[in-house]
């Protein structure tokens, strides 16, 4: 998935905004798995608010940098 977002957001700014609103406001529409895999797994839920902003920040740079 990594990758995949890395190559679709092209820079680290805007992959750290996709992953905070993603975490925040999920959506089907977003999704890069598709609907298979939502059919399957299920949307995952909101995390709004369980994360701090600088958590999320800390997220998006190690899954960008881990890749």
């Amino acid at each position: 998935m990594v990758r995949k977002l890395k190559d679709e957001t092209k820079t680290e700014e805007k992959f750290a905004e996709f992953i905070k609103e993603y975490i925040e406001n999920p959506d089907k529409r977003k999704s890069l798995y598709g609907k298979r895999a939502i059919k399957k797994f299920g949307l995952m839920p909101s995390l709004k608010g369980a994360l701090k902003e600088d958590e999320i920040t800390q997220l998006a740079n190690y899954l960008y940098e881990k890749e």
